[in-house]
Formats: C-alpha cells, sequence, structure tokens
C-alpha cells in the first residue's frame, strides 16, 4: 500500500514540470512530432504502463524522414514558402528500471540531414540555410507505475516528459 502511496505522490509531483515542458521558448518552432516510446513495451509513440522487475533495460534506434513538416501559409490557404523541406533524424533512446515501481527513460535526436530552399516572396531577400547537422535536447522521461496489471488487469503510469 504505502508503495502505492508514494508512486502516485510522485507521479502527482511531475505533472507540473510535464506542463511547463509543453511550452515552447520564443523564436523555436519544433518540425518533428515523433517521441518514440522508451521501451519495448510501448508502441510506436504510446508509452507501456507496464514496468519491468529491476535492473531491466531497454535501448533503440529510431530512424525518421519527413517531407514538407514545416510549411508557411498565405493568409489565403495557398502555400507560400518550406521553412524545412526535407529532413532525416535518428532517435537514440533507454531506459533502465531502477525499483519495481520506478523507470528512467533517457532519449535524444540527432538530426543528420535537413535542408529547404532559400528563395520566397514571403521574406525579402530570402531564407537563411538550415545547419544541416544537429544534436536535440536531451529528454529525461520518469515512468511511475501506479496499478499493476497482475492485480487489476491493466496496468497505469504516470510518465513525464
Amino acid at each position: 500500500m504505502y508503495v502505492r502511496v508514494l508512486g502516485l505522490v510522485v507521479a502527482v509531483a511531475m505533472v507540473p514540470g510535464a506542463l511547463a515542458q509543453t511550452v515552447e521558448e520564443p523564436g523555436r518552432i519544433p518540425a518533428q512530432r515523433l517521441r518514440p516510446a522508451m521501451n519495448r513495451e510501448g508502441i510506436l509513440v504510446i508509452e507501456s504502463g507496464a514496468i519491468a522487475a529491476p535492473g531491466n533495460w531497454d535501448a533503440a534506434l529510431w530512424l525518421s524522414f519527413e517531407r514538407d513538416p514545416l510549411v508557411l501559409y498565405r493568409a489565403d490557404g495557398t502555400a507560400g514558402g518550406k521553412l524545412v523541406q526535407d529532413r532525416l533524424d535518428l532517435d537514440l533512446v533507454g531506459s533502465m528500471v531502477l525499483l519495481e515501481w520506478l523507470e528512467l527513460g533517457l532519449g535524444t535526436r540527432l538530426t543528420l540531414h535537413q535542408g529547404r530552399p532559400t528563395d520566397t516572396d514571403l521574406v525579402p531577400g530570402g531564407l537563411p540555410p538550415l545547419a544541416a547537422f544537429g544534436i536535440g535536447d536531451v529528454r529525461l522521461s520518469p515512468k511511475v507505475r501506479i496499478l499493476e496489471e497482475e492485480a487489476y488487469g491493466f496496468a497505469l503510469a504516470a510518465v513525464g516528459h
């Protein structure tokens, strides 16, 4: 009972941090929407509520390509310019179970290639070229078990991003 209450307290404490991270910094526009799951129990971008035994770990590489992920549109709805035309990313993710109710995930994104046309009539003088390679922010994602599948028929966990 104590572990469940402690897990719920930690999960509630993570909520303000998760909400604060949804606000982007001024001038920073995220073009990539993929945020892969941190372990093998997740399905693509959906985290599982299950947590493995302490000491278990997972690691994965996700390769993704996007065509025109960020396009600027005119007021009449027609495309005006591509802020990002092509983008090739590699996501590195991993997780480790520290306690029977706590798992920590770690991930980062490497942009292997990105580009855009520099000529557009929406920006006087055109757009500067994008850096072709970049390293994204490192994200730490704690997962706290709230309900276990064996006891309730389904698993529920709180995940902070």
